[in-house]
């Protein structure tokens, strides 16, 4: 039926697709998009996406945020280290003591919340940097790669972490 109405017309690719019984579907013209519009649409499309990475779809999970707070002890531990590295060495250049008994004072003279947390922040990060790059030196070696292993590296990890923390800020 539909084949039929095509094939009284005159146009070559009209017969063509009558003859093989193939439908034809005209299509609207697309319209043009102006600059505007176009730039109109990627604005709302950037608006609507999400931030990436979107953590908050994900469920926390060990072996993810162990990983994270590895990498981000790593740099405040570097961090600090390459700022007071960088601050004693030109020291001199600004006619700054930075000489051990300095600083021993000058953290002495700190009221004791404000020691204690400074201790327990550095402490913290050390001891956890430390303990989770053996656990990693571990895992290099092909033992508890396994998700039970995971979880146990990384509890112990934790515990050797608060540990080390408690004692190093208290004692």
């Amino acid at each position: 039926m539909y084949s039929a109405a095509i094939s009284k017309t005159r146009l070559p690719v009209a017969r063509a697709l009558a003859s093989r019984n193939v439908r034809a579907f005209i299509a609207t013209p697309m319209r043009e998009r102006t600059e505007e519009s176009q730039a109109a649409v990627a604005e709302r499309a950037r608006k609507s996406r999400p931030v990436s990475p979107n953590l908050g779809i994900y469920q926390p999970q060990m072996s993810w945020v162990l990983s994270g707070l590895h990498r981000n002890t790593g740099v405040l531990v570097a961090g600090g280290a390459y700022l007071y590295a960088a601050a004693f060495g030109l020291a001199p250049v600004f006619g700054l003591d930075l000489s051990s008994a300095t600083v021993a004072a000058a953290v002495a003279s700190l009221p004791t919340p404000v020691l204690l947390g400074t201790k327990a922040l550095i402490a913290g990060s050390l001891s956890f940097h430390c303990f989770n790059g053996i656990r990693h030196l571990w895992w290099d070696t092909g033992r508890s790669v396994s998700n039970q292993g995971v979880f146990k590296t990384g509890y112990a990890v934790i515990a050797a972490t608060t540990l080390a923390t408690g004692y190093l800020t208290f004692f």
